[in-house]
């Protein structure tokens, strides 16, 4: 008989831990549950990226780029080094 509060975000990026935690139409929903008597006893997030991963760069001298701030996910990364025909042991990281 727990109540949790569940909220589906779509943000650009994924917001770190204190911005959601800050959240006003997140706080205020906790509010109003608790003013209806509805004790809410977590929130749980479900962020839906609005925004496609990024295609890793060729890179001229040949390869992927490996940019730290890359804007992609795992799958992305390893369809474009399949269709690069690349080695994935080169791309441990």
């Amino acid at each position: 008989k727990r109540n949790w509060l569940f909220e589906r975000k779509t943000p650009k990026k994924f917001p770190e831990e204190d911005v959601r935690m800050a959240d006003l139409q997140t706080l205020l929903y906790v509010w109003g549950l608790e003013q209806s008597k509805i004790k809410v006893e977590g929130i749980l997030w479900d962020y839906v990226r609005s925004k496609p991963p990024t295609q890793p760069e060729v890179l001229k001298r040949g390869g992927l780029s490996i940019a730290q701030n890359m804007d992609t996910d795992y799958n992305t990364y390893m369809e474009a080094i399949k269709k690069n025909k690349l080695n994935p042991k080169d791309y441990r990281e």
